[in-house]
């Protein structure tokens, strides 16, 4: 399977390892409440700030954040985790991450994924 983060499809996509997505994403929750990553998610998605200085930048935040308010609001309704939609999504960003390094290593030293 090469890296222990990821394998491959038979298109050619990356897909993370579920298990090792599970474990990552409850130790997400173990570490900080539910609404606390509710809120990393959030600030992922639309960092404050992320508009700078820009005219019409504080209004475009504002809308991003009721979008995803609104978001959260439905998906609440039809029954979605949000702690878990957030630990998950965080999770996959962190092995994403980690997977980038791998391959950019691997890429700059001539050494296979995984190997180090």
């Amino acid at each position: 399977m090469g890296n222990q983060l990821f394998g491959w499809s038979d298109d050619k996509q990356v897909v993370l390892d579920p298990e090792l997505l599970d474990e990552a994403a409850g130790r997400l929750k173990q570490q900080a409440g539910g609404q606390q990553l509710v809120d990393q998610l959030r600030n992922a998605l639309a960092p404050p700030g992320a508009f700078g200085q820009i005219d019409g930048g504080l209004g475009a935040q504002t809308r991003l954040v009721h979008v995803l308010t609104s978001l959260q609001a439905e998906l609440a309704k039809v029954g979605l985790d949000m702690e878990d939609l957030a630990a998950r999504t965080l999770a996959a960003r962190e092995m994403a991450i980690q997977a980038n390094a791998d391959t950019t290593h691997a890429a700059n030293s001539g050494v296979p994924h995984g190997a180090r």
